[in-house]
């Protein structure tokens, strides 16, 4: 059941996502307040949904929920918990999910800081971030959903990658993915600066 709710937020992130677009977009160039506004909690909101999203998986991976096809593929009982966390970036689906909560990270972080001094600008950054952030979204949702189940629950599952169950090669995807999606932020400012003529 709880597997069938992170679905469901993901699904809901989405929508939030292509609300969040649009009242950016609006707000930015109708210069509307508040339509801006709402474009930063639509920022707030994807970002609290994915991360509950991330919890969720995570919670299948620490409790051997093997009836959710990402944990059986990706962890096993004997696994130690350390590997168990790091599997949640361990195969593809679970791998777009952590991508779209650093993400989600970085657009709420950005909001929080450039709102006051940025304010014709940030709609636009916003609306940038979420598209972004739509992209994984739409994967996770439509191809590559990491909480699709069985309908039965194995014994135990396949474990991680030989190649992963080693402590560098565990932070070092971390790294490269706070290091690819940092780059979307100066990507969205670069946008914003475009859009706004400033």
């Amino acid at each position: 059941m709880i597997f069938n709710v992170g679905y469901l937020i993901l699904v809901t992130a989405l929508v939030v996502v292509g609300f969040g677009v649009v009242v950016g977009m609006w707000g930015g160039f109708r210069r509307q307040a508040n339509f801006a506004d709402a474009s930063f909690h639509a920022v707030y909101a994807v970002g609290g949904l994915v991360l509950i999203a991330s919890c969720i998986l995570w919670y299948g991976l620490l409790a051997n929920r093997f009836e959710v096809a990402y944990v059986w593929n990706h962890s096993e009982r004997a696994l130690p918990t350390f590997y168990k966390f790091a599997a949640l970036w361990g195969g593809q689906a679970g791998s777009l999910l952590f991508w779209a909560l650093v993400l989600s990270a970085y657009s709420v972080a950005v909001a929080l800081t450039f709102r006051r001094k940025l304010p014709t600008q940030m709609p636009f950054v916003n609306a940038t971030m979420l598209g972004t952030s739509g992209f994984f979204l739409v994967l996770l949702v439509f191809s590559a959903n990491p909480f699709e189940q069985y309908g039965f629950a194995p014994a135990d599952g396949q474990g991680l990658n030989p190649l992963l169950q080693n402590y560098w090669m565990v932070i070092h995807p971390v790294m490269l993915y706070f290091g690819y999606v940092g780059l979307a932020v100066p990507f969205a400012f670069a946008v914003a600066a475009l859009w706004s003529k400033q």
